[in-house]
């Protein structure tokens, strides 16, 4: 028998109320709430969401269970595709992460304006979007294996827990990594990073974890995340202490794959490169926030093209985000690191 809707979202709920502090791990000594993770900003409100905010609010793809792990889609044959919806940035981009004293003391220099990249700032940047991807990850995984342990095998969703699975170890690696780089602020240079700056201010903000597996234009490089996979990377983009809007890809290991992906990227520098970082971050990301009138007054097949991009069931799935262009403005780039 099937589960019922409201089983899967109450599940998922419980699991959200009772998430420890992702930082439990390597610094619980210093966990506060008795370790219990809080709602955490993984956008700094202040410092990204006010900027783009109108009435205090944005636009920000609905979080709906059901939706987010397609669950839903695949054991039903049909798509019922997510959309931008409305939120305060008091909750947008909120998520159980970390407790109030971690919360606000390994992300203290990327919840300011920031004044300069250094090493601190590029792993405060790197660990907070994997640290996003790897509790959701994980939830999807214990969300998954719930559905399956309940309700009737599928052989699609079981597919889709072994991609959950496989990615979870890749970000498990990837926040101890962080983790032990905190003992002396990135010193050591673990996290490194290829950031772009704007001369202009940008609509869109996001902070995400994504795993390059084809270049922007279209470019595959391996058949499936089962075979072979690349390393976790983050993607950040936002505006600094000057509000000129800059992308960061943060990355601790350089296997061939990012390697391909970053002299890919690199090659549109001079080609609109903001207008491709936007529709990346809208489509690749659930972590996206937008100015809500700036979406709204983008034409018909530019709304279509990103809420199309985004609910595609898989990752190769997908069409090139290079050639539209999606900002009014012109801009020049600058590779600052």
């Amino acid at each position: 028998m099937a589960l019922a809707i409201n089983d899967i979202i109450k599940y998922d709920e419980n699991l959200a109320q009772n998430s420890p502090c992702l930082a439990h791990s390597f610094d619980g000594i210093h966990c506060s709430s008795n370790g219990s993770a809080i709602g955490s900003h993984s956008i700094a409100k202040q410092a990204y969401l006010s900027k783009i905010a109108e009435n205090g609010e944005v636009y920000i793809w609905e979080k709906n269970v059901l939706k987010m792990h397609h669950a839903h889609e695949i054991s039903n044959g049909r798509n019922h595709g997510i959309e931008l919806t409305r939120w305060g940035i008091k909750k947008a981009s909120v998520f159980p992460g970390f407790c109030k004293h971690h919360d606000e003391t390994l992300f203290n220099r990327i919840d300011a304006p920031i004044l300069s990249f250094d090493q601190e700032v590029l792993l405060q940047m790197h660990y907070r979007a994997i640290s996003y991807e790897y509790y959701y990850k994980k939830n999807g995984v214990e969300l998954i294996e719930y559905t399956l342990d309940n309700s009737a095998y599928d052989p699609e969703i079981d597919q889709v827990l072994c991609n959950f699975k496989l990615g979870l170890s890749d970000l498990e690696l990837e926040k101890r990594t962080c983790e032990n780089a905190y003992i002396n602020k990135n010193e050591n240079n673990v996290v490194k990073a290829v950031i772009y700056s704007f001369d202009t201010s940008i609509p869109v903000v996001c902070v995400s974890s994504w795993t390059p597996c084809h270049t922007i234009n279209g470019e595959t490089f391996f058949e499936s995340l089962e075979e072979e996979h690349a390393p976790s990377i983050g993607l950040t983009l936002g505006m600094d202490a000057n509000n000129n809007a800059f992308w960061a890809i943060t990355y601790t290991r350089y296997d061939k794959y990012v390697e391909k992906f970053l002299n890919n990227l690199d090659s549109y520098r001079n080609k609109r490169l903001l207008d491709i970082a936007i529709l990346f971050s809208l489509q690749f990301s659930q972590n996206a926030c937008c100015q809500p009138s700036w979406f709204d007054k983008l034409q018909k097949w530019q709304k279509e093209n990103i809420v199309r991009n985004y609910n595609r069931l898989s990752e190769y799935d997908f069409e090139p985000v290079t050639g539209i262009r999606i900002l009014n403005e012109s801009y020049k780039t600058t590779k600052v690191l």
